[in-house]
């Protein structure tokens, strides 16, 4: 079985949240949704960039049925990513000293939390982070439904672009994604994540709805309304969506009018009143679907 690094499990972050959103169709005139690759051109761009919506477990030959992928890819002088590929040297994972499970959960819902648990989570102390076993079990139950693969989609498109000796540029280290993911919550909040997510597992229609994500995202849909969230949703669109894509918005413009760039994020960072594709048009281009 193939292992999910930890730029993986954080890239998938906000469809493995998605059990507690509740999809919303946007208007398409006012928000753009329903397509994965758009053309970004106007505002006196020599050559036109692309931006690609990823979905972070997708395998890698996913990227030969989007639509004008390839041929868009081929069409560029440089990739931006979100990750670069240095690896992170703390452990964000770990439970605070002096914080035990016992005192996250009243006595019901503590021994249901154990009742629910893998056995390596209890044979290591349970010294991770409420956040980081939920991440770990909604990437395996995803897995269940997209399988597994040598190589993911985000990881090809790098290696195509080394491939093609592209430049690439990244938005985020390694350090900072693992601080807004660990960080973003406190313990309190990621120990009720946790728990929503151990009992909606047990839902008959949960893995129905991860199916109906990962088809979703195939068809394109970029309509997620992150402010139905119910669990912390200030946070999570703050965290998660908002803070990310404007911190990215100061740099794609200059970056595309540099070069043609080929953008490959995660496709929750696209669509809606925060997303990258609206604040394109916002900011003078013009954002074309590719299909």
């Amino acid at each position: 079985m193939n292992t999910v690094s930890k730029k993986q499990i954080f890239s998938f972050v906000v469809i493995a949240l998605i059990f507690g959103c509740t999809p919303k169709p946007l208007s398409a005139e006012e928000y753009p949704t329903g397509s994965l690759l758009w053309k970004i051109s106007g505002n006196r761009l020599s050559k036109p960039s692309y931006i690609l919506g990823t979905q972070h477990l997708m395998p890698w030959d996913f990227f030969y049925d989007i639509s004008g992928a390839e041929d868009a890819f081929n069409s560029c002088d440089a990739l931006i990513v979100e990750l670069g590929d240095e690896s992170s040297d703390i452990d964000y994972e770990a439970m605070p000293e002096g914080i035990e499970y016992s005192q996250l959960y009243d006595v019901e819902n503590y021994e249901f939390f154990m009742s629910q648990i893998n056995e390596e989570y209890i044979e290591s102390g349970l010294r991770k982070k409420p956040y980081a076993i939920a991440l770990s079990i909604i990437v395996q139950d995803y897995q269940l439904i997209i399988g597994n693969s040598e190589i993911y989609l985000d990881d090809y498109i790098k290696k195509l672009a080394k491939k093609k000796k592209n430049n690439i540029y990244f938005f985020e280290t390694e350090n900072e994604q693992l601080d807004f993911l660990y960080n973003c919550y406190t313990i309190e909040e990621q120990a009720e994540i946790l728990l929503s997510l151990l009992k909606a597992r047990h839902e008959s229609s949960y893995l129905d709805n991860l199916t109906k994500d990962v088809l979703d995202y195939i068809g394109g849909d970029l309509s997620y309304d992150f402010q139905d969230r119910e669990l912390y949703k200030d946070k999570f669109d703050d965290c998660f969506v908002i803070e990310r894509n404007n911190n990215w918005m100061q740099s794609i413009p200059e970056l595309i009018k540099e070069k043609s760039c080929f953008i490959a994020v995660g496709s929750a960072h696209l669509g809606g009143e925060f997303g990258i594709l609206h604040q394109l048009k916002e900011a003078g281009f013009v954002v074309e679907a590719v299909k």
